[in-house]
């Protein structure tokens, strides 16, 4: 990692520690004591929170999907409870963040950083104590992962989408609606005969290097283009 980049990371860290700390005293949710005072508590939920939705608006949702997968990397020993804890509570910032856009989409871009963290803040409690967040990497809730890494490639079929609860809807919506734009939502029967015609392809279940079991699912056909044909196209 090149000197601005860590230093551009370092002081991100810095801003959202320290947001902790004063909204901590604002809204007196628990917080350790020493070096350990936003691990495995409700601080350490806020930060995590807090810190995904602001990275989400300030720069965008995939850096800040991004960013966190990145730090939980570079904690290779990190227990997996602890891991799961943090990469829920970073999905639960990347939504307020999608909340947030929605609710202020025309007075955002107006907004004074302090607007905009109170406005984190204030989400992010409501979240809380609403018993959204994982407080402890004792609770039994599972990350799954569903909406956070979708492929590219991935189509949904109608009946998928009817069967998603809210949460997880709301974490895919961008991507649905892409999808809806660009090759439209075919209905289960139709999805199977664009597999018998070779159109699309169809990956079966399987579980992931960290144990996240994936559904099955469909996807588009990748096309290899030779670079002789690519350079004919382009010619």
């Amino acid at each position: 990692m090149n000197s601005d980049k860590h230093d551009f990371i370092k002081e991100l860290n810095n801003k959202i520690y320290s947001a902790t700390k004063y909204y901590q005293k604002q809204y007196k949710f628990g917080i350790g004591i020493g070096e350990h005072d936003t691990w495995n508590n409700e601080a350490d939920a806020f930060k995590h929170t807090f810190g995904s939705a602001y990275m989400a608006i300030k720069y965008s949702i995939p850096f800040s999907k991004i960013s966190g997968d990145i730090h939980e990397k570079q904690n290779p020993n990190n227990p997996k409870n602890e891991e799961n804890m943090d990469k829920w509570n970073n999905r639960v910032g990347r939504l307020i963040a999608k909340e947030i856009k929605k609710e202020y989409k025309d007075t955002l871009k107006n907004m004074t950083e302090k607007q905009l963290q109170d406005t984190i803040a204030k989400k992010v409690i409501q979240k809380m104590k609403l018993g959204k967040l994982i407080t402890s990497p004792e609770d039994k809730r599972k990350y799954t992962g569903f909406a956070s890494d979708i492929p590219e490639d991935r189509i949904f079929t109608s009946e998928e989408i009817g069967r998603m609860s809210s949460d997880e809807f709301e974490d895919s919506e961008e991507f649905i609606n892409r999808q809806l734009k660009n090759y439209g939502i075919p209905r289960n029967i139709e999805a199977e005969e664009k597999v018998k015609c070779g159109d699309l392809i169809y990956v079966n279940s399987y579980t992931r290097d960290d144990g996240t079991e994936v559904s099955g699912y469909y996807k588009k056909k990748i096309v290899f283009v030779s670079y002789k044909e690519n350079f004919a196209l382009r010619t």
